[in-house]
């Protein structure tokens, strides 16, 4: 009862945080800077940029020269997500420094994306290429207002999970997992009120939720049903894997025949936002609470993350110890797209062999690594398969595109489970 209790207050306090950052966002558009300045802003949800650091030349110029500069956190590099106000007529070009050779090599496909309406729709830019030890991109015209939003790819904030959360709750399909809450909450994490942690920029972390829910056919005979596990968001900055799952459970509530069969022989429980303070705060694969702390190397007997903590027992405790399927939805370098398979033949199993057909380009990479959700797993889940389906940060696509895609990992999930369930009937007969 306490705990519940615990939870009523958290999920009002939550509410209360959102409102704030709406208002927070509103009042850095409302505001802008001085006349022939160029401020920057990072203060919302998932939002990352050294400001301190960051540089501009020629801001009383039509075309300034902006050097953006990394928060200094695990990982440095790759995720920027910003407001850039004063630039209204000017056609900034923006310098990225590229801190690891890996970076260089695949930055010259990449394209950064820009928001006119304050994240609520992105476009690509047209450019960028590297040029040397950086890579740069300029304004395809000039800005036709004053305060614009930059960001390395397409955001997922945790506001976002928790609105996709939210409409799921009319679904027939849809329900808690025993030991969440009605709102699909199963804990939130410490925050600075229980953590004391701030991030590397000082600011207070809200206690975010810990989403968990279930999706199955209630009404289908649960004795011999598949048990999965779905989970996205372990690392903070890669946002196509939480694009990418939302479009596999749009698909796995949706009525597509397909679809039902799955619910009919599995119960599926999502995890859509892991590492919520990290995505919160903008960090790449750490978080505020273990900054130094790699979120997929922490699926151990002692994590220093509380989501994870909290993650490790509640998903044992949920599948009974026993899952068939363990998928950790992620993002990979620019233009690729790769499953990652602890097995020697994870080439030649059903999910990788029938995504491929659909999505030729896609890699197999075989991978384990100690402390990530693919091998904590396999380790405490006894799964048949469990691995990471890498997806690219893919220059012009949009969110629509990542949910083809995860519709299609749904349709993939269920070779799966066939051929399982072909295996067992063959041990069964033997």
């Amino acid at each position: 009862m306490k705990k519940e209790k615990g939870r009523r207050n958290a999920t009002r306090r939550w509410g209360r945080d959102l409102s704030a950052l709406v208002i927070l966002g509103t009042a850095v558009w409302a505001a802008g800077p001085l006349a022939g300045e160029i401020s920057f802003s990072q203060d919302f949800d998932s939002g990352s940029l050294n400001i301190e650091e960051t540089t501009v030349e020629g801001a009383e110029t039509d075309e300034p020269v902006i050097t953006l500069a990394p928060r200094n956190i695990l990982s440095t590099g790759r995720w920027f997500h910003f407001d850039i106000s004063g630039v209204q007529g000017k056609r900034p070009t923006f310098r990225v420094p590229a801190v690891r050779d890996a970076n260089r090599a695949h930055l010259a496909d990449h394209r950064y994306v820009f928001s006119l309406d304050g994240g609520e729709t992105f476009s690509y830019f047209k450019n960028g290429d590297r040029d040397g030890d950086q890579y740069v991109f300029t304004a395809d015209e000039p800005f036709a207002q004053e305060t614009v939003r930059i960001a390395y790819s397409l955001p997922y904030p945790v506001a976002r999970t928790v609105e996709h959360t939210r409409g799921l709750f009319g679904s027939s399909w849809v329900s808690p997992i025993p030991g969440s809450d009605r709102q699909f909450v199963v804990d939130f994490s410490p925050g600075t009120e229980k953590g004391g942690h701030r991030d590397d920029i000082g600011r207070e972390i809200p206690r975010l939720p810990i989403i968990g829910y279930r999706i199955t056919d209630p009404d289908a005979d649960h004795e011999g049903k598949f048990r999965v596990v779905l989970t996205s968001g372990t690392h903070a900055s890669e946002t196509t894997g939480n694009h990418v799952l939302e479009g596999k459970i749009d698909f796995l509530v949706s009525d597509d025949p397909v679809a039902a069969e799955l619910r009919r022989m599995a119960v599926m429980d999502v995890y859509p936002q892991v590492n919520p303070e990290g995505r919160w705060a903008g960090y790449m694969r750490s978080s505020p609470e273990a900054p130094r702390v790699n979120v997929n190397r922490d699926w151990h007997d002692d994590p220093q993350n509380t989501p994870v903590k909290t993650l490790t027992e509640f998903i044992k405790s949920a599948t009974g110890g026993s899952a068939a399927v363990v998928i950790d939805y992620h993002s990979h370098r620019d233009g690729e797209m790769e499953i990652w398979d602890g097995r020697d033949d994870g080439n030649q199993r059903p999910y990788f062999r029938f995504l491929k057909d659909l999505h030729p380009p896609l890699r197999f990479l075989h991978w384990r690594g100690n402390g990530s959700v693919s091998t904590w797993a396999r380790e405490n889940l006894n799964t048949v398969e469990s691995f990471i389906v890498e997806t690219g940060f893919l220059a012009g696509w949009q969110a629509e595109d990542y949910h083809d895609f995860g519709r299609n990992n749904g349709l993939a999930l269920l070779q799966v489970l066939r051929a399982i369930e072909k295996e067992r009937a063959a041990n069964e007969g033997n």
